[in-house]
């Protein structure tokens, strides 16, 4: 997890960078015509929240119970205020100008310091052996991540994938320490964060219909930008990602909900039709296939 909040903490510089140079080129106009922002806007809720947490050391993982308890207690407010905002519906609030491009970095800067203080709470939760409150904090996260990237460019859902995982890497080796109860809540939560997911596709082309609305001189700049072998490789890497992410994910879901089966039932699950409709509505789909997910991770 350390790893993970450090890969975050590089990525969010090299989004900045890129953030910056763009914004260098992008002159103040009306923002390209998409869906109605909703209101109130559960993203600008979660900013807010984030802009409220107080200091958290990067080496949190290393402090004991009663430093860690600390920390939680300093930003019960935000948490508190966070959780109320993952209720709300979010749309990221992109706008074509240079002015927002430089403040979009800081409200990044603020989700991921959101992130940090629910790993925290996450971290004071596993230590003290309260695998539901560890499952919660886990799934917040997740949801976060998902808010964090809606409806925005490659720059919000890099940085929603990057967050996305501070969570599946705390709930995936929890599973065997849940009851089937537990399981199968954060199974139906899971699957519901998984359905308001994009699929890249849908990324990439609001990122090209965004530069097709520049005018001339950005348009020209901007397409030799993503014509670059280097760029071309960086964003097909990061597709992969995206959709292993989304498909380890949908395993999570089929892992969470065979275990409650197991339980429940008192023996494994053959397959995952063996979930539907008793603990899942319906199977998951991968995402790289189209097909139903049937065999269980």
């Amino acid at each position: 997890m350390l790893k993970t909040a450090t890969k975050i903490a590089l990525l969010l510089g090299l989004l900045a960078a890129i953030a910056f140079g763009v914004s260098l080129f992008i002159p103040d106009r009306p923002p390209v015509a998409r869906k109605p922002l909703p209101v109130p806007n559960g993203y600008d809720r979660l900013v807010e929240a984030g802009r409220l947490v107080a200091s958290i050391p990067n080496d949190f993982y290393k402090l004991d119970t009663n430093s860690l308890a600390a920390i939680v207690s300093a930003n019960s407010n935000a948490l508190a205020n966070a959780r109320e905002a993952l209720l709300i519906e979010s749309q990221v609030p992109f706008q074509s100008t240079s002015a927002y491009m430089s403040s979009h970095i800081r409200e990044i800067e603020s989700l991921r310091t959101l992130a940090q203080v629910f790993a925290v709470e996450t971290r004071l939760a596993a230590l003290e052996g309260r695998s539901s409150d560890v499952a919660r904090s886990a799934l917040d996260i997740i949801n976060l991540a998902s808010k964090a990237g809606a409806q925005g460019l490659l720059i919000d859902a890099m940085i929603g994938s990057a967050i996305e995982k501070m969570g599946t890497s705390e709930l995936t080796p929890l599973i065997s320490r849940l009851d089937a109860a537990s399981c199968r809540s954060a199974a139906g939560q899971l699957d519901a964060i998984e359905r308001t997911r994009e699929p890249f596709s849908d990324i990439w082309e609001r990122e090209r219909e965004n530069m097709r609305h520049a005018p001339g001189g950005f348009r020209a700049r901007m397409g030799a930008w993503f014509s670059s072998k280097s760029l071309k490789s960086s964003i097909a890497k990061f597709e992969g990602q995206y959709q292993d992410g989304r498909r380890k994910n949908r395993e999570l879901i089929l892992q969470l909900a065979s275990r409650a089966f197991e339980l429940e039932e008192g023996r494994k699950a053959t397959n995952a039709l063996e979930l539907v409709p008793g603990i899942l509505s319906e199977l998951p789909v991968d995402p790289t296939t189209s097909t139903n997910m049937i065999a269980l991770p």
